[in-house]
């Protein structure tokens, strides 16, 4: 598995991008989102990140941004931090909710295609594809399975990579065409 702390620690994972990116997993919407980046850019620029400040900044009255970040806190997306007499927001908690949902997302992607009878085919074809398979495709590829033989599975895989085609549709449109063709 990826380790996402140390890639966001290191900056390799842009943060912004990041949570851009996975904010969906965690069941954030784009106003939360908004607003956890206006006040990470508050804090970037050293700026003492208040309801009014996020106001000035922001198309959202002060009783919405406050309603917000009151349930983001809540729901400890967010966290208060109070040292030196001054409250400070604190963010990590968003990149650590949305880390464990990649983890877990992760981990289940490799469940599932253990499950899979023969899981050199999904390794395959997230090797000719440069990519994981989604949950869909799993599900296309377990059909397969239970259908065709790992030969004919792998032939059809080895002319669509023949072909440059990346794509499942035309994979199976292969061992349709090659099934009747054994079959007579």
């Amino acid at each position: 598995m990826l380790d996402y702390e140390l890639l966001l620690e290191k900056n390799i994972i842009n943060k912004k991008n990041f949570i851009l990116d996975n904010y969906h997993l965690i069941n954030l919407d784009e106003v939360d989102v908004l607003i956890i980046l206006m006040i990470e850019f508050l804090i970037e620029n050293n700026e003492f990140v208040t309801i009014n400040k996020l106001e000035e900044k922001m198309s959202l009255s002060a009783q919405k941004i406050d309603a917000r970040i009151k349930r983001l806190v809540e729901q400890r997306y967010l966290s208060i931090d109070t040292y030196s007499s001054k409250n400070s927001i604190n963010t990590i908690n968003v990149y650590t909710k949305i880390i464990e949902k990649l983890n877990i997302k992760e981990f289940k992607h490799k469940e599932e295609v253990k499950k899979i009878g023969d899981a050199n085919i999904i390794k395959l074809l997230e090797k000719e594809f440069s990519r994981k398979m989604t949950p869909l495709e799993i599900a296309t590829i377990k059909e397969w399975v239970e259908t065709y033989s790992d030969e004919l599975i792998n032939y059809a895989i080895k002319e669509s990579s023949m072909r440059n085609i990346k794509n499942l549709k035309y994979i199976e449109t292969i061992l349709i065409e090659q099934a009747r063709v054994l079959n007579g």
